[in-house]
């Protein structure tokens, strides 16, 4: 690959302001289109490697975002358990006064006394 040289860019410029004024012979129009192919070509090998570090980083993030939408989703399934456990906590407690209310005012008739703990 060749260098672009002061002269090269001298000379693309020119062309180019002679296509703009449609002065360009077949040969000049030739002669643009290679210093084009150059110039991207060039410019292509410059930015590749930071297209390609880019890209690397892209998929990386990408990765890493797939991994924790992964531990997001578990983290609402642990809290939709413990939710669950924490209703059922509730329910179970529920229960446990009515039972000991019960139990208290069976004591209280049997006894014909308040009950042991209030």
């Amino acid at each position: 690959m060749q260098e672009w040289t002061d002269k090269k860019a001298e000379r693309f410029t020119e062309l180019r302001v002679a296509k703009m004024h449609g002065e360009l012979t077949d040969s000049e129009k030739i002669e643009l289109d290679v210093l084009y192919k150059e110039l991207e070509a060039l410019d292509e090998a410059f930015y590749a490697p930071m297209l390609a570090r880019m890209e690397a980083d892209s998929a990386k993030l990408q990765a890493e975002i797939v991994a924790l939408e992964h531990e997001n989703a578990e983290m609402v399934a642990l809290y939709n358990q413990q939710s669950l456990l924490i209703n059922e906590a509730k329910a179970w407690l529920e229960q446990f006064e009515r039972r000991y209310a019960v139990i208290q005012e069976s004591y209280q008739k049997l006894t014909l006394t308040p009950s042991i703990v209030s």
